[in-house]
């Protein structure tokens, strides 16, 4: 057991910090990420001290389309946690690499994140994306919590042959407010309201010999405000029911030639988790709808969007009291449902250490 715990902190201490998205367990992926488990608190900007454990928490995942997550947490002095992670894809043509640091303290959280993103593609040179961010979350009482960030990215895009460049820059923030409607030991509900929008510019230069060419300057952006409420129900210790609802979201999109246009969406997570053995075997369900959407545009007829569904499976298994080893695999009606297809696009497992 001794020297299992130094390989899993080997390899999770290689984790500086962990990518700008939520880590998720296979047990809770497959409740259609409805579930809220230890990944569920791991970096929560409002609830990361319901993250369980004693002095060292450390994750470690990888899917079928190659991506690694690992990550790490541990208890610092006065009670406060220090969190850092690394999700990434180092092995592919278009490559990833997200990091990120999150420090709890009090009642208060801080998250810094910074992306890199090699992208390439038939029609232009390689380029880098660089995505810093930073945010922050904060209880201010038993029944209301907020966070909020801002972020940054930016690539330049150079195409010798075409004698231009493309020069991009994205804003991005965010900020929601969480309600807490129930909180007991059987049931958890919560309401969240939030907004987030993106603001773009490009700026494309030319280098024609010969000719003057100033330089075009195009700016996009979008802004949404969401409405949503999450629900986890436990009537016994063998059986969770969870579920997430945004009711609805709405985005409002500019285009570079300042027309805009709108979208209406729904969306409903139901999720089911049984424990088959105490404290052993776990299973766990989900299914993800996406209601019909709706987009609308001045002159334009509305376009309604269609109803989907995605089916999620996870097992757990507790190799020891401190391990877990979770899987899932994810059924998309629309890309078939054979073996083949469900292990090259949709399989993922997870490993969970808590000392």
């Amino acid at each position: 057991m001794k020297n299992l715990k130094k390989i899993m902190i080997a390899c999770l201490i290689f984790a500086f910090g962990t990518s700008a998205f939520a880590i998720n367990s296979g047990l809770r992926s497959g409740t259609a990420f409805t579930l809220m488990d230890d990944s569920y608190y791991y970096m929560n900007l409002v609830a990361w001290n319901k993250l369980n454990f004693d002095k060292f928490y450390g994750f470690t995942a990888i899917n079928s389309s190659t991506s690694i997550n690992l990550s790490a947490a541990q208890k610092v002095k006065g009670g406060n946690l220090l969190a850092y992670s690394y999700d990434g894809n180092l092995w592919t043509e278009n490559g990833y690499n997200d990091f990120s640091v999150f420090y709890g303290f009090g009642k208060m959280a801080l998250k810094f994140d910074l992306g890199l993103d090699e992208t390439t593609t038939n029609a232009t040179e390689p380029y880098t994306i660089w995505a810093p961010a930073v945010s922050f979350g904060m209880d201010v009482s038993d029944k209301f919590a907020f966070s909020t960030g801002l972020g940054l990215s930016s690539s330049k895009i150079d195409e010798e042959d075409a004698n231009y460049s493309i020069a991009t820059t994205t804003v991005s923030l965010f900020a929601n407010g969480y309600y807490n409607i129930k909180n007991t030991d059987k049931l958890f509900a919560q309401a969240i309201f939030g907004y987030s929008g993106n603001f773009d510019k490009a700026v494309t230069e030319f280098d024609i010999e010969g000719i003057d060419v100033d330089p075009q300057e195009n700016k996009t952006n979008s802004n949404s405000f969401f409405l949503a409420a999450e629900l986890q129900y436990k009537p016994t210790s063998a059986f969770t029911y969870a579920m997430k609802c945004t009711f609805p979201r709405f985005t409002t999109y500019t285009r570079a030639d300042e027309t805009t246009y709108s979208t209406l969406a729904f969306s409903v997570n139901n999720g089911f988790m049984v424990e088959l053995k105490p404290n052993k075997f776990f299973t766990s369900f989900g299914i993800a709808t996406t209601l019909p959407s709706f987009t609308f545009e001045k002159d334009v007829d509305t376009v309604k969007g269609a109803l989907t569904n995605t089916y999620y499976l996870g097992m757990a298994v507790n190799l020891a009291p401190q391990i877990r080893l979770d899987g899932r695999c994810t059924i998309t009606p629309t890309t078939g449902i054979s073996m083949e297809k469900i292990f090259q696009q949709a399989l993922y497992l997870s490993l969970t250490a808590k000392f």
